[in-house]
């Protein structure tokens, strides 16, 4: 017995920490290392554990908080930050419909058989406030923690179809329209159709950049990092699912139509329902024309319709009560694996991405997928040739899930695991499952620690590509890029828009202390380079050209 309750903390730290980090990742950093399936199967697990043994449970456990894009948690309002009238929380999420339907027959005992549902697309962007006072659109923020987000105000500005002002005052009721309240919250989700996604694509693609992996990835990192003039160019759009003033109606679906009268694009909702199965039939139907919404989607949002009938007090920290999300079963296809590609990432770890012979799912061509670990790609036992199935998990995040070994052919090779790093050519070590780069001054972990030390500081408009030349010009940490004005970057290769957009950013974050001392890139122990070091680190990249 003791045994097992040594065990049960253990794995749960193990849980919030894997959890914390898939955060990191994906709000900081704009990336989705790990497939939704995972993050969502480890969030119930330790949702399970903290029920069954409440004893181990951590106030800061994911559970507990919404995933932030904001570096601080300590519930102030920061600079850059603007609070939420009400919590801004997430939805949960089911697989099975039979989950979905326990949830929906206790919505129905629970308010005595008088709720309805409507039907809304679960759109894969970045979710958004929008403040309207008197009609004029004040500001806009992300959802941050919760309870604050990132102004955002400059850049939502640009989107088309978003209108700055509402009819407000004598206007309305002269044109026989629901008045606009004074203080007037709309959220949504900020998105990129199919068509922009691919031409961002394409454009980085010519121009030696890096694609971006999924459609959420690419607004996230573009609505946080561009200049307005950069977003205006990008094609985002915006979906208004939820109103928050005094005297709306109490109909959500008449709410939407609300928006559409004051010109605001508003979320996709079906008709109310009060029948769960004809809830399911629609939802079928829903899911069988997903490849033709021209957008990244990968389910459907359930909510009460009224909105007297939704407990707010009932919400945990994390998500609402009277609204749930039900996830479609990813798409797959069998395709044919080229070639494994290794990189190094910021801890020294190296990662396996394959790459395939181009396949179409649900309308996006698929070209590579990311194996995430030197584990995965044991267990896969790949040979050059061997046919595969990929999955779209999340609906826009390619999984390779398995390999046909009937369709080998005879004599195929093995894959061979890498002996020296990518980067740096420095002989790897092996942990367990896992292969190291050791060295400390290789350059591309120097590169993934700048790049995610550098955004977490809010440094705006900086690339995998440009900290690499960085990099390769005796760049070696965060604290170093501070330093560095615009006529230094351009010598290192930058770009003048790019040189002075960045150089902007880093004196705002020199200002703010965001960067510092231990935030150095170069070490575990966290240390400045002093400058015989840099002369020591060049003559190393050097001998390695």
């Amino acid at each position: 017995m003791e045994a097992v309750f040594e065990y049960i903390p253990s794995q749960m730290r193990q849980l919030s920490e894997a959890l914390a980090a898939a955060d990191h990742d994906y709000y900081v950093c704009h990336r989705s290392p790990m497939p939704d399936s995972e993050y969502d199967e480890k969030m119930r697990r330790l949702q399970q554990l903290e029920e069954e043994y409440p004893m181990y449970a951590d106030a800061q456990s994911p559970t507990h908080h919404v995933g932030s894009d904001l570096g601080s948690a300590d519930g102030k309002v920061g600079e850059g930050c603007i609070r939420h009238l009400v919590p801004m929380l997430s939805v949960a999420n089911v697989t099975t419909k039979a989950d979905l339907l326990e949830w929906m027959e206790r919505k129905l005992q629970e308010t005595g058989g008088c709720a309805r549902f409507m039907l809304e697309k679960k759109y894969d962007g970045i979710a958004v406030s929008l403040i309207y006072k008197r009609g004029l659109l004040q500001s806009a923020s992300t959802r941050g923690d919760g309870h604050q987000g990132t102004d955002i105000t400059e850049n939502v500005m640009q989107i088309a179809g978003l209108p700055h002002m509402l009819p407000f005052g004598a206007s309305v009721e002269a044109g026989g329209m629901e008045a606009v309240p004074e203080m007037l919250e709309l959220r949504g989700e900020i998105i990129l159709p199919d068509a922009a996604f691919e031409r961002i694509n394409a454009e980085a693609a010519s121009g030696g950049g890096n694609r971006y992996q999924t459609q959420r990835n690419a607004i996230s990192a573009m609505t946080m990092t561009d200049t307005p003039e950069e977003y205006a160019r990008r094609g985002a759009e915006v979906r208004i699912y939820q109103m928050i003033g005094e005297g709306l109606p109490d109909s959500n679906m008449s709410r939407q139509y609300l928006l559409e009268d004051w010109g605001v694009p508003g979320a996709i909702a079906d008709m109310r329902y009060s029948d769960p199965q004809a809830l399911l039939r629609a939802m079928e139907d829903h899911e069988n024309l997903r490849r033709f919404c021209g957008f990244a989607t990968d389910g459907m949002v359930i909510k009460v319709e009224q909105d007297s009938l939704r407990r707010n007090d009932r919400n945990t920290a994390r998500y609402y009560d009277w609204a749930i999300a039900f996830k479609w079963a990813p798409a797959w296809r069998e395709t044919r694996i080229i070639a494994v590609r290794f990189d190094v990432g910021r801890t020294g770890q190296i990662n396996a991405s394959a790459l395939i012979e181009p396949v179409m799912i649900d309308g996006r061509c698929v070209t590579a997928v990311g194996l995430n670990s030197i584990k995965r790609l044991r267990e896969l036992d790949l040979h050059y040739g061997d046919c595969i199935w990929v999955e779209m998990r999340g609906d826009c995040t390619p999984y390779l899930s398995g390999v046909n070994v009937e369709k080998r052919a005879q004599g195929a090779a093995k894959m061979k695991m890498p002996e020296h790093c990518p980067h740096c050519g420095t002989w790897l070590e092996q942990e367990g499952e896992k292969l190291f780069c050791r060295n400390e001054w290789c350059s591309g972990v120097t590169a993934k620690r700048m790049l995610d030390v550098a955004r977490s500081a809010g440094v705006k408009g900086i690339t995998e590509a440009m900290v690499e030349k960085l990099v390769g010009n005796g760049v070696y940490s965060a604290s170093a890029l501070l330093e560095y004005d615009e006529r230094m970057l351009r010598d290192c290769g930058i770009s003048r828009a790019t040189a002075r957009k960045v150089t902007k950013q880093t004196e705002k974050a020199r200002k703010k202390g965001k960067v510092v001392a231990s935030h150095s890139c170069n070490s575990s122990e966290s240390k400045d380079i002093t400058s015989a070091e840099v002369e020591k680190v060049s003559l190393i990249l050097e001998k390695n050209k």
